[in-house]
């Protein structure tokens, strides 16, 4: 420690050591919290297909002396920037995102904009909460996509991962049936015990079929492919007239995959690309007056001033209201409280000019 922060100068992180090398952990120094910015003491953080993507990519596009790996984690707050949800989140256990390749979770200590916080609350461990931004985010998006879109069902590949369980459990709370592709049998059997209704093994050699028949049976018009391999060639053929695929990840590794030009003219399918980071970005930019619970109709008096009714949760007595312009419009916090529910404060409700903080 030095001087009067509560901090180590030096701490450990990990690097990648050279293209294509392996990751080594190296002695840096702690950044420290600029306006808007929070600094936290790691306490956990996952491994994502996203994690493993961005490091496969990081040589061409990061310098490998800065770059520090980790998309989302878990810890404590313990230095805060200027700015109201900088002082707000100071001493309380979070899950956050990182704001740029050269701070990432993967250290003992991080910085990132207080808007890519979202509290925890005591029931909730540090390894859930290292894992409550990147899935639940993705999973919401999803939805919004397949709503939007009108599509009455959906196709998941990789169905058997943290996120495909989390799909399907929405899935069912919003009654949109998800078929869940999986790579072999033991995983077919596994989300079948959990409760699942539609699971497809690529692996078994009526999978095309099985597939064709049950999509167009629900009418499943939209496919989300973290796997994105050959087999997907063979999926356009059989997929419902008018399907969209969305690529979101490349598990299988392959650089490059065949599609026919005539399948896709045909069957009129269309293909797209799904990156979290700038579905993020989209989210900061909308206006919301309605959220989970119910809707809620705002008065404006001012820029700085809203009236009406507020979370039911907290209670008009115990909710302060945050302007924009004080907390940043990066903040996604309105969109996490959809997907969770346990957290430290009562509810983090966003509305079209900021927050309203319910304690």
């Amino acid at each position: 420690m030095s001087g009067n922060k509560a901090y180590p100068e030096m701490m450990l992180a990990v690097f990648l050591e050279k293209a294509g090398g392996q990751l080594v952990v190296k002695e840096t120094k702690v950044p420290e919290p600029g306006p808007g910015e929070v600094l936290i003491k790691m306490s956990a953080a996952p491994v994502n297909p996203s994690d493993l993507a961005q490091i496969r990519n990081a040589p061409a596009v990061y310098d490998l002396d800065t770059f520090i790996p980790g998309l989302e984690g878990s810890g404590r707050v313990i230095a805060a920037g200027k700015g109201i949800l900088p002082r707000l989140w100071m001493g309380k256990r979070v899950a956050c995102s990182n704001e740029n390749h050269t701070s990432g979770t993967w250290a003992e200590y991080m910085v990132t904009k207080a808007g890519k916080c979202f509290p925890l609350g005591s029931k909730v461990s540090d390894e859930q909460g290292s894992m409550s931004l990147v899935n639940p985010l993705t999973a919401l998006a999803f939805f919004e996509i397949a709503k939007q879109n009108r599509h009455r069902a959906i196709i998941n590949n990789a169905a058997a991962s943290a996120l495909g369980r989390m799909i399907e459990l929405l899935g069912k709370k919003q009654g949109i049936p998800v078929i869940n592709l999986v790579r072999n049998q033991k995983q077919s059997e596994l989300l079948r015990q959990l409760g699942s209704r539609y699971v497809l093994d690529s692996s078994d050699p009526l999978f095309l079929n099985d597939l064709e028949t049950l999509s167009h049976e629900l009418k499943a018009t939209i496919l989300f492919d973290s796997v994105c391999s050959r087999q997907l060639e063979e999926m356009c053929d059989v997929l419902p007239s008018g399907s969209t695929i969305i690529i979101y990840g490349n598990l299988s590794g392959e650089e490059q995959i065949m599609l026919k030009p005539r399948t896709l003219i045909a069957n009129n399918i269309k293909i797209g690309g799904f990156y979290l980071g700038a579905r993020a970005r989209e989210w900061s930019l909308q206006e919301y007056d309605e959220y989970q619970g119910g809707e809620r109709a705002y008065e404006r008096r001012s820029e700085d001033q809203y009236t009406g009714p507020v979370s039911s949760a907290g209670g008009a007595g115990s909710c302060r209201y945050l302007p924009w312009k004080y907390v940043g419009r990066e903040s996604i916090a309105g969109h996490v409280e959809k997907v969770l529910r346990s957290c430290g404060l009562a509810g983090l409700r966003s509305c079209s000019l900021g927050l309203w903080v319910c304690t």
